[in-house]
């Protein structure tokens, strides 16, 4: 008679086969197409092509953005903790 942790890891080595055979399966063309997609729009600053000039100006644009909001809430934060109340 067979134990419980044995028949445990065999169905454990079942499933990771079949883990095993799924990820790899669907995972070479999908690493493929990820691959090739950035390889082709890679965007660098040296080129000087309309895509790239979007590109950099678009996350430019946004960067400020980000900055701002998040220097906004640091102030907020700062002055919060400058704060203290006297309730006396």
């Amino acid at each position: 008679m067979r134990s419980a942790s044995h028949i445990l890891g065999e169905m454990m080595k079942g499933m990771k086969r079949s883990l095993r055979y799924s990820l790899t399966s669907h995972l070479s063309p999908l690493t493929s197409l990820i691959s090739l997609i950035l390889l082709l729009s890679s965007c660098n600053m040296k080129k000087n092509t309309a895509t790239n000039r979007l590109y950099n100006s678009l996350t430019a644009r946004y960067n400020i953005y980000y900055n701002g909001s998040q220097a906004f809430i640091d102030g907020n934060l700062e002055k919060e903790k400058g704060n203290k109340d006297n309730f006396t």
